[in-house]
């Protein structure tokens, strides 16, 4: 279960982190990583 998920966050991690890379916005783009990975995966407490 883990493994798979690992997989596809490791997809999304990369496309979301070339989008944000390009507007030199680091910091939002911690804040919406997070806010996505708690939204898709549950990982985290929101």
């Amino acid at each position: 279960m883990m493994e798979n998920g690992k997989e596809s966050f490791s997809e999304f991690f990369a496309e979301t982190m070339a989008e944000y890379w390009e507007l030199d916005s680091v910091e939002q783009y911690v804040k919406d990583i997070h806010k996505e990975t708690c939204n898709q995966y549950k990982f985290y407490n929101c």
